[in-house]
């Protein structure tokens, strides 16, 4: 009866401190999935609420130069990078997590069966430090794991705030081409108004072809280099009160009617439109817009402005077209 009592005592003291270590291994899991969840919801709450960080005080961003708004590209773009370095370790590490989780389950489990039978001291000793190692590990993972998040937290704030400064001060870019365009569509409608084919559409204004070229011809007429002379006298007044970092470009775009031309000089109505818009340009450099500012371009009889047969129609598509543009 002694040596059966000296058996069981031995057996049931590793039975209690196996199973005290399991519940209190179980305990540190459940804490673990709390403080991961807590900590998401955190996250979600800071991304979503209108914080300070995350709502930059208005500045003068229009006022940004080039320069600087390529320093803030450059920022987004490291940012950018470091984000994606910080996922990269936050998927190891959350895979190092589960490994862990699933290495820990399975010494648990033989933790249960060693205490069930007849386990030599040195294997019992043997799991107990692989328990405690594992314990160790899930700690110092799910430490480095709430770091990792805590910084892509913080990266993801500032992303957003320099991407929202960047945003506004392209936006104000814009918004300073359109009223340089306004005003530059308003200088012309003085200037060209008393020519009945001018016409302004949406962001462009056109010239009937008539008015600069004779039929199946890309010299320009003399009433043709009077009207280009007047457009460069116009633009090159307002260019002057461009900024100076305002990137523009004069698009002129030569557009013919669907009748077919060809001719040893002319083997299509793109290469009319072409180098019609060609002629264009270099009278408006010659009249003094800098050559850098200008663009010609031809799109034959494929970009219509009227779909009927009828002579109005087919006058209305043979155009010479002008855009005020980004490049």
């Amino acid at each position: 009866m002694h040596a059966d009592k000296n058996v069981a005592g031995p057996a049931s003291g590793w039975v209690q401190s196996v199973g005290g270590l399991y519940l209190a291994a179980a305990a540190l899991l459940l804490v673990i999935f709390a403080v991961l969840a807590l900590q998401g919801l955190a996250v979600r709450s800071r991304l979503d609420a209108p914080t300070a960080e995350q709502v930059p005080p208005k500045q003068p961003d229009a006022a940004l130069t080039a320069a600087e708004r390529s320093e803030l590209y450059d920022r987004l773009a490291k940012m950018g990078a470091d984000l994606s370095a910080e996922a990269e370790e936050r998927n190891r590490l959350a895979r190092r997590l589960e490994d862990l989780l699933a290495t820990r389950a399975e010494l648990g489990l033989q933790a249960e069966q060693a205490a069930q039978a007849t386990t030599p001291a040195d294997v019992r000793a043997s799991l107990l430090a692989a328990i405690e190692d594992t314990e160790r590990q899930l700690a110092a993972v799910s430490q480095a794991l709430e770091a990792t998040e805590s910084r892509i937290d913080t990266s993801q704030i500032q992303v957003a705030g320099l991407g929202a400064r960047l945003n506004r001060a392209l936006l104000a870019r814009v918004e300073e081409l359109q009223r340089n365009r306004s005003d530059f569509f308003a200088r012309l409608r003085q200037v060209l108004g008393d020519n009945p084919g001018f016409k302004i559409e949406g962001d462009r204004f056109t010239l009937p072809s008539e008015v600069l070229f004779s039929p199946g011809s890309d010299t320009l007429l003399p009433q043709g280099i009077e009207e280009v002379r007047r457009l460069a006298a116009t633009l090159n007044t307002v260019r002057a009160q461009f900024p100076s970092d305002l990137s523009w470009v004069l698009r002129v775009s030569g557009h013919t009617d669907k009748r077919p031309i060809a001719n040893s000089r002319f083997p299509s109505n793109w290469e009319l439109s072409v180098l019609r818009a060609v002629t264009v340009v270099k009278a408006l450099v010659a009249a003094g817009v800098p050559p850098e500012h200008v663009a010609a371009a031809g799109f034959g009889e494929f970009q219509p402005l009227a779909l009927q047969d009828d002579n109005d129609a087919l006058a209305r598509n043979r155009r010479i077209e002008f855009r005020l543009d980004r490049p």
